[in-house]
Order: C-alpha cells, then structure tokens, then sequence
C-alpha cells in the first residue's frame, strides 16, 4: 500500500508540473525558457551519447586487460613450474676445436686449431693422439649420465615412477655421476692407501664390462649420498627404461653401466 501511495503522489506531482508548463506556453516569457530547455536538453543528449561511446571503450579496453592478466598469470605458473623441474646443473657446453701450435720454424710460434678427429691428424709432432690426451686428461673420459628430460619423466610408466618426482630423478644422477667421478678419482691417483681398492675394482670387472665404465652398490652407498632403498631401486629401474644405465649381474654383484 504505501509503495502504490508513493507512486500515485509522484504521478500526480508530474501532472501538475505538465500543467504548470502548458500555461507557460502562452507567454512570451515561457516560450522563450521552453526554446532555452529544449537547447540545453539537445546538449545533454549529445553528452550522454559521447558518454556511452567512452564506456563502451572503456569496457573494451578493461575486457583487453583482463584477457592480459590471464596470459601473465599463465605464464607466471608456467615458469614457477619450469624453474621448480630445473636441474642443479646442466651439462656443459662442448669445447671447440682442439687447439694446437704449429710452426715450421722453431723460433717462430703461430697459434693454430687442429681440425682433423682426434689421432687422424698426419702432423705427430704436434697433434695429440687420443692416448695422450687420455693420459693428460683422464677427467675428460669420465662417462656421466645425462639428464632426463620432462618429456622422459612423463613417458616412464606409473607402476615405475609410485610417487618419485622429476627432481628427485635428476638429484639421483647427480649423485650417481659423484660416485663415478669419485671412482674414477681413485683409479688415477693411485697410492698404497688405495692399492686394495683399485684391486676390489679390478676383480668387479668381466667380459661383459669391457669398454664400459660401471658403479657397484657399494659405490653408491660410500661414494655419494644417494640411499638404495625402494625409491633408490625404483629410480635405477626408471634410469635403466630410459637407457641411461644398464644393469649387468654376475658373481653376485650388480653393476650399473653408464651409457
């Protein structure tokens, strides 16, 4: 009731002002504030329409913003989970070519690079064969796995992976990588303090081991801090279906080939 009150007032109120303004009509003094309203309505109008164009931009450019902040946010996550699956170390950046100086006359040094593979070079007196480079640089023949890649991770079967995450595979390689630098630290140097050990490695190795650098458990165990528990098994296993590693048994001892 009091909302159909309230509007019948207001009707009423806008008939007294329609009757108010048609005896206005009448006057000369009237007419000429009617013809002032009308202009000044007009104008209003035009302002109204240049109003609704600049919200209608408006809302344009605020749908643009949005559509914006969405392509940052995703690539803001896509980032956070690219730096989160980054590996601590990625592998270096391989060297150019080897180089080497030449010279036709002894008093007189010119720096050149050797092209040619290494021991196919015809000059001897200044190329390096490949055992000499292997005898200086014994570093440089350390096999290491490299690492998996996501798109790797994902193809490795669930029954594999359990819970393992993508960083843990990559913590895992280099922890196995530690243990056959180390290794192959002790094979190098060799003293009388690691006479014994270097005898141990040489009784692990077989016919089928030849020309492959390989780690035993006990390697991993004592050599790096990788545990050989069931996550530990399960990333040898995912590193093996990846052909990172081969496993090759005998004499009771399992051996983990670097491929």
């Amino acid at each position: 009731m009091e909302l159909l009150a309230r509007q019948f007032t207001e009707r009423v109120q806008s008939l007294k002002q329609c009757v108010e303004l048609q005896d206005m009509m009448y006057s000369s003094d009237g007419m000429g504030l009617l013809l002032n309203l009308e202009t000044e309505i007009g104008e209003l109008d035009k302002m109204m329409q240049e109003l609704n164009n600049l919200i209608t931009e408006r809302k344009k450019s605020l749908q643009t913003a949005e559509v914006m902040k969405n392509m940052v946010l995703d690539m803001q996550a896509r980032i956070k989970i690219a730096s989160e699956q980054m590996p601590a170390h990625l592998p270096a950046k391989a060297k150019g070519p080897q180089e080497v100086v030449r010279t036709k006359n002894p008093s007189e040094k010119k720096r050149q690079y050797c092209e040619s593979p290494i021991g196919t070079c015809m000059d001897d007196t200044t190329c390096p064969t490949f055992a000499q480079i292997r005898k200086n640089s014994p570093a440089l023949f350390i096999p290491q796995i490299e690492y998996l890649t996501a798109a790797e991770f994902e193809s490795v079967p669930k029954y594999m992976k359990l819970r393992l995450k993508y960083e843990q595979i990559n913590q895992a390689i280099d922890e196995l990588n530690k243990a056959m630098n180390a290794k192959a630290a002790i094979l190098s140097n060799k003293s009388r303090q690691t006479d014994h050990v270097c005898k141990e490695y040489k009784t692990q190795e077989t016919k089928d081991t030849k020309g492959l650098s390989f780690i035993v458990d006990n390697d991993i165990t004592t050599l790096s801090h990788m545990k050989l528990d069931k996550n530990g098994h399960n990333i040898l296993t995912i590193l093996r279906h990846c052909q990172r590693i081969r496993e090759i048994r005998g004499n009771r001892l399992v051996r983990y080939a670097f491929l």
